[in-house]
């Protein structure tokens, strides 16, 4: 925390991402800040970073490095909780704001106390700044960031890089803060600290519960003031899933209905992450009828796990030969275009015949992987061969490691069947749309070394 690229690059949550007058505040160049940045982005390491407050909590900064959906997570704790409180999330699923400027200050000094210093504490002032949102600042909030970007080692004109920092304040602009009985609350849409009583929502949807913590806060927020919650879950919370990994067996029959079993093993990706356990809290209260929707893999512009760019882009190259794992290509799962997902998420939340129920989300027919393919070669033009190999002869970053025998597809007749839901998108335009928007967003992508191992072994 001494470097001031390490400054340059958190502040780049305040100024949407423009490098220029942090830079220049900074005395750093460009190319040193990215290089900085991609550092404590390292999918390999999440940094954490903890200011402590008042009374043993603390309020920690994680960088939260998910690949493809890199972020910051600011999160509030206390040795007897089971479970941070989330106060403000930067990127990703933006949150916030967390904090107006008095508070800012406040913590600022309270870290200064903890560490014995008569004054403001500027790494924790800087830190927290980001999630500092503020529509009535005082006369001297220029003079106060100025000096403590000075203390952290801005060499150039602070009280500039100061006014640029308080006029954007970052992703959420100047926000005003209403005082109550319970402390500060913003109007803000998207904050953490909303009164939502005040909302009185008839229906509530949890696009975000990927915990059982998430889950818990959602229902003890609404339970008294929501009517219905709508909470999209994952066709991960089947044992097939478990099979599919290499993790279970047998192999379990197809498709999956809503009653199919569940993964008898939790957290299947080594972090707090379970829709099981989302869906068993949210599923428990009766006070807030939840409906719970199983996704299948979604695909579309937005796509953060870019599903189809690997073909795509090689159809656009003119690859004559796309090789493949031999028992990939009549693989199985349900997929689901992001368009159509979000019209039945839209379907379960208008229809209170949804309350209480669980229905599995997909296209009506699940194709193999090589109707995938073939689906994106009609839009592309492309008339090449898709050439199976032995996953022992293909490179690593072509080998599955799943376990092939085993498809995911799901019955998403319930859906259909008791709330009348039906695709809105046609099958060609979604694949369509989805290849050019892959296209688009690997303009410029270097894939040489790629087809120069697939060359190899051909």
């Amino acid at each position: 925390m001494d470097e001031p690229l390490f400054w340059a690059s958190h502040l780049l949550q305040c100024t949407n991402g423009v490098e220029e007058p942090l830079c220049a505040g900074f005395g750093v160049s460009e190319a040193d800040l990215l290089q900085f940045f991609e550092r404590v982005s390292d999918e390999r390491q999440w940094p954490v970073l903890s200011v402590p407050l008042s009374a043993g909590h603390l309020l920690h900064v994680v960088y939260r490095n998910l690949p493809g959906e890199h972020g910051f997570d600011y999160l509030l704790h206390h040795p007897e909780w089971k479970a941070t409180v989330p106060l403000a999330t930067v990127e990703g699923c933006f949150r916030g704001p967390g904090l107006c400027w008095p508070e800012l200050l406040a913590v600022a000094h309270t870290a200064a106390e903890a560490g014995s210093a008569p004054h403001l504490d500027p790494h924790t002032f800087l830190l927290l700044l980001p999630i500092m949102s503020d529509a009535e600042l005082p006369s001297d909030a220029d003079d106060v960031l100025a000096a403590m970007l000075t203390a952290c080692g801005a060499a150039g004109e602070t009280g500039a890089l100061a006014r640029i920092l308080l006029e954007e304040q970052g992703c959420w602009g100047p926000q005003h803060w209403t005082l109550t009985p319970d402390g500060r609350i913003s109007e803000t849409r998207h904050t953490f600290r909303r009164r939502f009583a005040a909302l009185g929502p008839e229906v509530v949807i949890d696009m975000i519960a990927m915990t059982e913590a998430d889950a818990r806060a959602t229902v003890d927020t609404f339970r008294d003031i929501g009517g219905r919650l709508v909470v999209p879950s994952s066709g991960d919370v089947y044992q097939a899933y478990d099979v599919l990994r290499g993790r279970a067996a047998p192999v379990e029959p197809m498709p999956l209905t809503e009653d199919a079993a569940l993964r008898s093993s939790l957290y299947p990706y080594d972090s707090d992450y379970d829709k099981i356990l989302v869906e068993r809290v949210v599923s428990s209260c009766p006070e807030l009828p939840a409906a719970v929707l199983r996704l299948p893999m979604v695909y579309g512009p937005g796509d953060y796990q870019h599903r189809l760019r690997h073909y795509a882009c090689r159809m656009r190259d003119g690859r004559s030969v796309i090789p493949m794992e031999a028992g990939m290509l009549g693989w199985r799962v349900t997929r689901g275009y992001v368009g159509d997902v979000a019209a039945a998420i839209a379907a379960a939340a208008g229809d209170p015949r949804a309350a209480g129920r669980t229905y599995n989300v997909g296209e009506a027919t699940a194709r193999t992987e090589a109707q995938w393919i073939s689906a994106a070669a009609q839009f592309t033009g492309w008339s090449g061969e898709v050439r199976p190999v032995p996953a022992t002869d293909l490179p690593e970053q072509l080998r599955s490691g799943l376990h092939l025998a085993q498809d995911l597809v799901v019955d998403t007749s319930a859906i259909r069947r008791e709330l009348g839901f039906a695709e809105p998108t046609v099958d060609a335009e979604a694949v369509a749309a989805t290849v050019e928007w892959e296209l688009a967003a690997a303009a410029g992508l270097d894939l040489a070394d790629e087809y120069a191992a697939e060359d190899a072994i051909l």
